[in-house]
């Protein structure tokens, strides 16, 4: 478990910072959901430094639970031991969220599957589904609306020719 500065290694150092470029929240979780590293995302929206929330039980130190966050990824990525990513809007902010929970083929000092989770805001994307979707439908309805009335004009067109052939027969030429 990563405690402070002075006992990680060169290489957490360097993982840390990588971690820290990401502007959405990324932590190292084990498989019994233990915090072993939080990006400075993270830490930034908890007011908290690292020392405060490794180790700590993550429902809790992020959403103030004493289980599993309902519809956490984390949850089944560990079951099936493979990649889960979701989407859902969050009840509390009203916000749409993508949040996935990664195997990462490591082990924590305690033996436990560790998991790259990430959380990040994906609203503005969702809004702009939302709207395309919307003029999708506008445009199926024009192009209905107007291949329809194409095939009417063409309709119209092969009756007012069989019209003309009928009327031939009564008017001399």
């Amino acid at each position: 478990m990563l405690v402070d500065k002075k006992t990680k290694t060169k290489v957490e150092n360097e993982l840390l910072e990588v971690l820290d470029s990401l502007p959405f929240y990324v932590m190292l979780i084990d498989s019994d959901h233990h915090i072993l590293m939080a990006n400075k995302a993270v830490r930034r929206h908890l007011g908290v430094k690292p020392e405060q929330i490794i180790g700590g039980f993550c429902p809790e130190v992020i959403h103030g639970l004493k289980q599993p966050y309902p519809g956490c990824p984390v949850e089944e990525a560990v079951q099936k031991g493979h990649a889960v990513e979701r989407e859902f809007l969050d009840s509390d902010t009203k916000r749409w969220v993508k949040s996935a929970a990664y195997p990462i083929g490591l082990q924590s000092q305690e033996g436990k599957m560790v998991f790259f989770h990430m959380i990040s805001d994906i609203t503005e994307r969702k809004i702009s589904e939302e709207k395309l979707q919307e003029k999708i439908g506008e445009l199926e309805t024009w192009q209905r609306l107007t291949v329809g009335r194409e095939m009417k004009m063409i309709d119209l067109k092969r009756e007012n020719e069989e019209l003309k052939e009928k009327l031939k027969k009564y008017v001399p030429s």
